[in-house]
This record gives structure tokens, C-alpha cells and sequence, in this order.
């Protein structure tokens, strides 16, 4: 028979042994939480815009773990908007900004100084002089009883989840009536109809 002395040990050691799985289950989900915020944000620059059906070209940077990737694709219009990989690099560093070219190719952010990769993404030193800066797009957030909404513009309005959180705006044609849209939840692309 189990004294009393014993019997509390034993709802002592239970008690511990509970504590510390709990402990480290919250350990665990809350330090994989901590890790997603602190990766690397998604980047994307328009390269080549496209011209009626011919496709655009876009160079984009993301952090798949462990790797941060530099990928330039061809956006294919007539395959539902595929993205076909013409070129992809490791980079051993995160990307904070990318800007075009003035001829070809990329520069790319990293560490705080910028980097130039050509029109294949492979490094080449480069004159900061041919660095060109692009403007962001303007645009607006905007919730209605219908959903959340960007309003671009020339007031054309494109729809993206409540819950996403809009990175980027980009025209993927000179027309502007194809746009990438790059949120927390990935990449879309979206046609605005003229008609």
C-alpha cells in the first residue's frame, strides 16, 4: 500500500513531467512562429513587360529554407499564366532589394550593398551607374461589403483575400491590364478587362 508521503511524491513527478512536455511543445510551435516571421520577404521586378501576347519576364528572389533563391521566369500567357524558370542561382545571402538593369540584367541588394548579376543571374562587376530605380505603383487597400480590394491607378480594381497583406504591385504589361500581385500568401497574377 502507498503511504502518503509517496503517494504526493508521485503527483509531484507527474506534475513536473506534464509541466515540461507542455513547456516544450510551446517552446517548439512558438520558436517555429518566431522563425516564418523573421525569414526573408519575397521580392519581384518586372525585367520585361509585355507587349499584347508576347511574355513577360520577371526576376524574382525568395527564401526557401535554408536557401535564398534568385530565379528569373517567363510568364506565360497562353499556358494560365505558368511561370517557366529560364534561370535560377543561390545566393548565400538574403536579398533586401532588387532594381533593373539600364541594358540587362539585375541588381540585387544584399548586406546593404547592391550587386550586379547579368542577364543569365550570373555576379559581374558593374558601375553602380547603370543601376536604374523604379517607382512603386500606387495604390490603395480598399474593404467593401464585397471584399478587400486594390484600387490601382486609374481606379481599376483588383481582389485579394481579407486576410492577405499586399507587398507588391507591379504592371506586367505596357498597357497595364496585367498586374503581379505579390502578398503574404504568394504570387498572383491579375487581368483587368477593358471592356
Amino acid at each position: 500500500m502507498e503511504t502518503k508521503r509517496e503517494k504526493r511524491l508521485r503527483y509531484f513527478l507527474v506534475a513536473v513531467f506534464v509541466s515540461i512536455t507542455i513547456g516544450a511543445l510551446f517552446y517548439k510551435y512558438n520558436g517555429i512562429d518566431q522563425a516564418k516571421r523573421d525569414d526573408p520577404v519575397p521580392l519581384v521586378i518586372v525585367i520585361e513587360g509585355s507587349l499584347e501576347k508576347d511574355n513577360p519576364v520577371v526576376i524574382m528572389y525568395d527564401f526557401r529554407e535554408p536557401k535564398h533563391i534568385l530565379a528569373q521566369y517567363e510568364i506565360e500567357r497562353n499556358h494560365d499564366y505558368r511561370f517557366k524558370t529560364l534561370h535560377a542561382v543561390e545566393i548565400k545571402q538574403a536579398v533586401t532589394d532588387l532594381e533593373k538593369d539600364r541594358d540587362e540584367g539585375v541588381w540585387v541588394k544584399i548586406s546593404g550593398k547592391w550587386h550586379y548579376f547579368d542577364q543569365d543571374l550570373q555576379p559581374k562587376k558593374r558601375s553602380l551607374e547603370y543601376k536604374s530605380s523604379t517607382k512603386p505603383i500606387p495604390y490603395t487597400e480598399v474593404q467593401t461589403e464585397d471584399g478587400k480590394w486594390i484600387v490601382l491607378g486609374d481606379g481599376e480594381r483588383v481582389k485579394v483575400e481579407v486576410n492577405e497583406i499586399v507587398r507588391q504591385v507591379l504592371p506586367l504589361s505596357i498597357d497595364q491590364r496585367l498586374w503581379l500581385i505579390l502578398t503574404n500568401h504568394g504570387v498572383k497574377i491579375s487581368t483587368i478587362d477593358t471592356k
